[in-house]
């Protein structure tokens, strides 16, 4: 399989003429991500990097920040979750089509959209207690309600829909893969 390597970031968001507003910046990213679906479609294994590797920082340099980077699970979620994002986005109002292109939680709400919905339409209910491994020391009384951002990679197909398909996360919290199994 060939390999792509795409560098995103950086000033790359705001075009030359542009504020620089949000909604620009979304639309910029937007038509990036379109020409790396393209190169998907193309049989390309595609790898999105940071800007990092267009400047002048030596490569041992480069080599240490992408080794740092590497060296931890958690660093591409918000990559992850940008790209999800844009890519339901890209799914949502369109005519007819019964899919869900959001889930979202924000510790008081849980909400849903659905793509062949007229405008901006959600269903929501309240956000429900996390029931899972805690930190030594805590108890499912000191748990809060369910938030975070990381509802819309499951949306989109990539997420740990269930615990035991996140051993990076159980091992944070002290647990063992068998641990997440049994809560799941």
């Amino acid at each position: 399989m060939k390999t792509a390597v795409i560098a995103i970031g950086g000033n790359a968001i705001i075009m030359e003429g542009q504020k620089g507003t949000i909604e620009e910046q979304f639309e910029n990213v937007s038509k990036s991500c379109d020409h790396i679906i393209d190169i998907l479609e193309e049989g390309y294994n595609v790898v999105l990097t940071h800007y990092l590797v267009q400047t002048s920082f030596s490569t041992k340099d480069k080599v240490d920040v992408f080794n740092f980077v590497a060296s931890s699970g958690y660093f591409s979620g918000p990559t992850w979750m940008a790209l999800a994002k844009n890519a339901m986005d890209a799914a949502h109002n369109v005519e007819y089509r019964s899919i869900l292109t959001t889930m979202a939680r924000n510790g008081y709400e849980f909400g849903i959209r659905v793509s062949g919905l007229e405008g901006n339409q959600w269903f929501t209910g309240p956000a429900q207690v996390v029931v899972g491994p805690l930190f030594a020391g805590f108890k499912p009384e000191d748990s809060g309600l369910d938030i975070g951002d990381s509802a819309i990679t499951e949306t989109y197909g990539i997420g740990g829909f269930a615990m035991s398909t996140a051993p990076a996360i159980i091992s944070l919290v002290g647990g063992t893969v068998n641990d997440a199994i049994n809560y799941t």
